[in-house]
């Protein structure tokens, strides 16, 4: 009988066949596990800097579990931010996963409870291991351990993240930055992606007349704008042709984000047809990235004022993350750079 997490065939044994699968999914994910772990370490850092107990971080990992978001996350609760304008990020942040449905093997993966994992741990760099391999060669299990080592990496490197922070004897200020600079490097690889100027653009203005009319509720307002800028766009073009917050409401917003985060990676799998044949949805999903990521850079920024001890390590650790990231696409080597240098200025130069 094949059980629910393989697809073994007459003559492989059982114990073969998941030590096979145990070695394929860890030889899979190595070289993920080495930028999972350093960004979860980055992220259990802020998180403990920012006064959260240690035990947070795997709370935060597991019902969110969406990288980026998680940064993001940390700023939206500490600033007790409605949960409707939380369930709007997420749903905005997250809307590429939409589109994995369309060739992620889910058809390999076995059992009901299997599936519902494997929906729920569907994040970038789960689907980047998967989506480019033969789905013949997948089995159920190993689809499952795929996402499961990713998972561990991010876990593992979070609260390895908020050991480090709590053992450091002094608050580093600054550290904050690597937000700001994981936004930047995901906007400069969503652009190289696709390189279409007007949608950045449209970004950038629509953050900068938020920033200035609703500062309070910058975030909504800029991708609320933006989206209604993309949908312009796209119907012109075929016309033309630290206080902390309350647990209850932290737990509740950590239940938006990952209710909001599950349904996107899991809906499109039930409705995979109409979104093969929709241009919108496609048209949305190629254009809304870059400018989405620039929009966050823009808000984690927007505690910054003109004066120089201000201005001056935000700008020049802004232009070092861009270089970085231009010069040699690693997303770590850029984050890093772009934070010490912030850093360094903030705390020593202009501190």
């Amino acid at each position: 009988m094949t059980s629910a997490f393989t697809d073994q065939g007459p003559g492989v044994s059982s114990g073969d066949s998941r030590r096979s699968d145990l070695r394929a999914a860890a030889r899979d994910t190595v070289s993920v596990g080495f930028g999972l772990f350093p960004l979860g370490l980055a992220f259990g850092l802020l998180l403990v800097q920012s006064g959260f107990h240690w035990w947070w971080a795997p709370i935060f990992s597991l019902t969110i579990y969406a990288g980026s978001l998680e940064f993001l996350a940390i700023g939206l609760v500490l600033a007790v931010t409605p949960l409707a304008s939380i369930a709007m990020t997420t749903l905005l942040v997250n809307f590429r996963h939409v589109f994995y449905a369309l060739s992620f093997p889910l058809h390999r993966v076995r059992g009901k409870a299997a599936r519902l994992y494997s929906m729920y741990a569907l994040t970038d760099e789960a689907y980047a291991v998967a989506a480019t391999k033969d789905p013949r060669s997948l089995s159920s299990r190993r689809v499952i351990l795929i996402q499961v080592f990713c998972q561990l990496y991010w876990v593992l490197g979070g609260v390895a993240g908020v050991l480090v922070g709590s053992a450091l004897p002094m608050q580093l200020d600054g550290l904050d930055f690597a937000l700001t600079a994981l936004f930047v490097v995901l906007a400069v690889d969503a652009f190289r992606a696709r390189r279409d100027v007007p949608a950045p653009v449209l970004a950038l203005l629509s953050a900068l007349v938020a920033l200035v009319v609703a500062r309070d509720q910058m975030l909504v307002v800029a991708m609320s704008l933006f989206v209604v800028a993309l949908l312009a766009r796209f119907l012109w073009q075929r016309r033309r042709g630290p206080s902390m917050p309350d647990v209850s409401y932290l737990l509740a917003a950590l239940a938006v984000i990952m209710g909001v985060t599950f349904l996107l990676r899991a809906v499109p799998f039930a409705v995979i047809a109409p979104l093969r044949s929709s241009a919108l949805v496609h048209y949305l999903g190629a254009h809304m990235p870059v400018g989405i990521m620039l929009i966050l850079a823009i808000y984690t920024l927007r505690g910054v004022s003109f004066a120089p001890a201000s201005l001056v390590p935000a700008a020049a650790a802004l232009a070092v993350t861009i270089a970085l990231h231009l010069w040699r696409s690693h997303a770590l080597l850029s984050i890093v750079g772009g934070t010490a240098t912030y850093m360094v200025l903030a705390n020593w130069v202009f501190g």
